[in-house]
């Protein structure tokens, strides 16, 4: 297990941060949970000071031209063309004071750091990385293949197999950019959280991103699952007076509605069984 820092929006009922809390598991006496729980009451009240959105959404600034040899290196890769293929996708500059987190929490650590705002390659870099591997150890099991990883939250889903020179190659992938999706005014991060964290913090304003259009509420990814706001949560207008007059914001994170606490995370262990009747022979590369 990995003991992290976290904060956690006290938009959350006392049950659900308990749960996003692990249970407080990594606070180790009566005295820091009596802390935490303070610190709950205080961030909890905090939402009725939470003011509106400030009008209707900015335009969103395409990307300088010198980003297009980056942005055509991702559209190359079978990483990308798995992931977003097929959506209807654009890469632009999004406003970080008005994203919208999908998850309830944000790592403050492990720290990262972001680039010199005056590097800009670096900040495509950071917000839009080219290589999708994830750093893990790889075994061979009786069986197959076994992903083992101190990044936690990932699956099946996050393992590739492409045929290459008559070969079945298996990779664990995630394809870590800035994802922001838009939908009904709104801009929804579905994945680069503590990254936006990070630049806010940092005084950045604004930030590359794939941006994907959906149509429907429907199409929204990464909601209503644990951890995760729900679609209602996040859509429904007008607002109960206690969830505060606007969705939360990944700048909250950063305002007294956040609460802070270590918590113990699990990294993430994946098998991959070859069926029988097939045989194999594992080649394991680093």
């Amino acid at each position: 297990m990995n003991n992290v820092r976290q904060r956690i929006l006290a938009f959350l009922s006392r049950r659900e941060i308990y749960i996003q809390a692990q249970s407080l598991f990594a606070l180790p006496t009566a005295a820091l949970k009596r802390q935490f729980w303070a610190d709950y009451a205080a961030a909890r009240a905090a939402i009725a000071t939470l003011q509106p959105l400030p009008g209707p959404m900015p335009a969103l600034a395409p990307l300088p031209s010198g980003a297009a040899g980056h942005v055509a290196a991702l559209e190359a890769s079978d990483a990308f063309q798995e992931n977003f293929g097929g959506l209807a996708y654009a890469f632009a500059e999004v406003p970080l004071d008005r994203l919208i987190p999908v998850q309830t929490f944000v790592n403050v650590t492990p720290a990262l750091p972001p680039p010199s705002q005056t590097n800009y390659q670096e900040l495509l870099d950071y917000c839009l990385p080219l290589d999708a591997s994830v750093p893990t150890d790889i075994i061979q099991t009786a069986g197959g293949i076994r992903f083992l990883s101190n990044r936690y939250g990932l699956g099946t889903s996050h393992v590739r197999r492409r045929l290459v020179q008559g070969k079945v190659i298996l990779s664990f992938e995630h394809p870590n950019l800035l994802q922001v999706q838009q939908f009904a005014g709104y801009l929804i991060v579905s994945n680069g959280t503590h990254r936006v964290y990070e630049l806010v913090r940092a005084g950045f304003t604004s930030a590359p991103a794939i941006v994907i259009s959906r149509a429907f509420i429907d199409e929204v990814e990464g909601l209503d699952v644990p951890g995760m706001w729900s679609k209602g949560f996040i859509f429904t207008q007008p607002r109960p007076q206690h969830w505060g007059v606007r969705p939360p914001l990944i700048t909250d994170f950063l305002s007294p509605v956040a609460v802070e606490t270590d918590v113990l995370l699990t990294g993430s262990v994946v098998d991959v069984t070859i069926a029988p009747p097939m045989s194999f022979t594992a080649q394991i590369q680093s």
